[in-house]
């Protein structure tokens, strides 16, 4: 007789893991990508540098200010952001910097979303004013490409063997061009 066999089943593997609180907020800390807590701390920094400069606030708490003090605060900061050396920054950055105050906000447990609310207004209105004001002088950085030349667009459609299938592509892509035309 083998000693063993029938002692019984084997004991259970818990079916859950236990975690801590500690060990839950680590673990949601590292789910957010490192690039994305640099933008955060920069905009935080250039929230709190303007309150402080411009408007004279040292309170730094700025996710407890009510909504209107915070919309009027905000109108103000989108016109009046500068880089360091007094140059406008470019819409991209714009909206990186919104969006890092966003997301600042909503982990101070704001839950609010200053681009969409209803009760700031008065600051996403002064947002799309500063990109339009951005975009007139150049800032917008809309990727333009250069029109392909002639002796670029034939190496494209040479590959054929047969140049009749070459013809007949050349008007297949014309009539694509067409129908996608409003």
């Amino acid at each position: 007789m083998l000693v063993g066999l029938n002692a019984g089943p084997p004991p259970k593997k818990p079916h859950f893991a236990v975690f801590l609180a500690d060990e839950i907020k680590q673990k949601q800390h590292n789910q957010i990508p490192k690039n994305t807590l640099k933008s955060e701390r920069n905009a935080d920094m250039i929230f709190r540098n303007y309150l402080e400069e411009q408007l004279g606030i040292s309170n730094y708490n700025y996710w407890v200010y009510p909504d209107e003090e915070l919309d009027h605060i905000l109108v103000h900061f989108w016109f009046s952001l500068r880089k360091q050396g007094g140059k406008k920054y470019t819409i991209a950055s714009l909206q990186n910097i919104k969006n890092a105050l966003i997301r600042q906000l909503q982990r101070k447990g704001r839950y609010l979303d200053i681009s969409k609310d209803i009760c700031y207004v008065n600051s996403q209105r002064a947002f799309r004013d500063a990109c339009h004001e951005l975009r007139t002088e150049g800032l917008g950085h809309v990727k333009s490409y250069p029109e392909i030349e002639e002796k670029g667009i034939l190496p494209s459609y040479s590959h054929s063997v047969n140049k009749c299938m070459y013809k007949h592509r050349i008007l297949q892509d014309f009539q694509f061009f067409i129908w996608d035309l409003p």
